[in-house]
């Protein structure tokens, strides 16, 4: 008898073990799934962020151009202000 009650606490003991590692287990398959959707939240957050610095580098080249035109502008503006009082320059002296 003293046999069956030891093989009894073993079996009780090894269920406890295996509702154990099944808690545990449940418990990792819970974090993997967490893991796997903060994830694909970075993922799209990634994303994002690189098509927001694509953009900005886009608008940044766009505004480095433009100003590159006003700047050639200017000094044609220049050039044109400097020949216009050189010809009026030229019509007093006629």
């Amino acid at each position: 008898m003293c046999v069956y009650v030891l093989l009894g606490l073993m079996l009780l003991t090894l269920n406890i073990i295996l509702i154990h590692i099944l808690v545990t287990r449940d418990n990792l398959h819970t974090e993997l799934t967490n893991l796997m959707d903060e994830q694909r939240n970075m993922d799209t957050d990634i994303s994002g962020i690189q098509s927001r610095l694509q953009n900005a580098r886009a608008d940044k080249m766009n505004a480095a151009m433009s100003l590159q035109d006003v700047k050639r502008l200017e000094e044609e503006l220049e050039r044109l202000t400097e020949e216009m009082t050189q010809v009026d320059l030229d019509e007093k002296v006629i």
